[in-house]
């Protein structure tokens, strides 16, 4: 998260539930990406799959390139490029009321991510905690 840490302590400091519980999701980053990792797939396999169904259904099988054209766009444009630009210019904007959500979400489903890591860890050597400290290190420098 790009989000001020200094602005966020102080926040925290001050009783701010929402800068409590960013603070707090940030310390378990490595369960808050994976469950947004998740999310996000889960939701991208689930939209293709719709509209393939769908254009095969109402078009033919021959336009589902058409189909996964759009989406490709749709999903680049929407769901990855706009809300990061967004969430760099404003993350307080984004960090607050999302921290709800995820927090929901990591309480629910950090489990999976932990496993899933876990196995990521075995296959790749590397463990996702080491990736985060060195990240965090090389931003405070």
């Amino acid at each position: 998260m790009a989000i001020n840490q200094i602005k966020l302590d102080n926040a925290s400091e001050k009783g701010q539930k929402s800068a409590k519980r960013v603070n707090s999701l940030r310390k378990r980053v490595d369960e808050v990406l994976g469950v947004i990792l998740i999310g996000n797939n889960l939701v991208n396999i689930s939209a293709s799959a719709l509209l393939t169904y769908f254009v095969i259904k109402e078009f033919g099988d021959q336009y589902v390139w058409a189909g996964t054209l759009i989406l490709t766009i749709l999903i680049i444009v929407f769901a990855e490029i706009a809300p990061k630009n967004f969430a760099a210019k404003k993350p307080e904007a984004i960090a607050y009321p999302a921290s709800i959500i995820l927090e929901f979400l990591t309480n629910s489903f950090g489990w999976l991510s932990r496993i899933l890591n876990f196995f990521s860890s075995k296959v790749t050597g590397v463990k996702m905690k080491k990736i985060f400290l060195h990240k965090i290190l090389i931003e405070m420098n």
